[in-house]
């Protein structure tokens, strides 16, 4: 290769294609034809993809409706529940808070029992409001008389 030569012919990179020769007007008949039932088919099929589409909607539909009555039957049926349980609580609420009561006033004679009480504050603080008074020593009065 010498660089005084002329450069070879680079081949094209996009050949231009020859233009397409006339058709005949029987060919362009069928060509046509050929168009309209491809857009026939097309029509079709979009139209079977709608109908899918809205039987999948309704289906869809039914099931959530299903799930929400069968979710609204199981709410009142645990609302009444719920309730009954509501009402044997509030009945026996009352003798709950005097058992509380004498336990509290246990607890203020016996410091070691008022720490045990003390543990179940925090799930009970509608009914140990405030920690008893724990005495550094029981009260001589509650205590038996020492040597019997």
């Amino acid at each position: 290769m010498n660089p005084l030569d002329p450069p070879e012919a680079a081949p094209e990179l996009f050949p231009s294609r020859p233009a397409p020769a006339p058709a005949p007007v029987a060919q362009l008949a069928g060509t046509v034809e050929m168009v309209q039932e491809h857009t026939e088919d097309m029509r079709r099929l979009l139209h079977a993809a709608f109908v899918a589409v809205i039987v999948l909607a309704l289906g869809v539909n039914l099931f959530l409706w299903k799930q929400m009555r069968i979710a609204g039957e199981q709410l009142e049926r645990e609302r009444g529940e719920m309730e009954r349980a509501e009402a044997a609580f509030r009945k026996r609420d009352p003798e709950f808070r005097r058992i509380i009561n004498a336990l509290l006033q246990f607890a203020s004679t016996h410091p070691d029992y008022g720490e045990i009480l003390a543990r179940y504050r925090a799930v009970l603080p509608q009914y140990l409001p405030t920690m008893p008074a724990l005495s550094a020593k029981p009260d001589p009065a509650v205590l038996p008389p020492p040597g019997r």
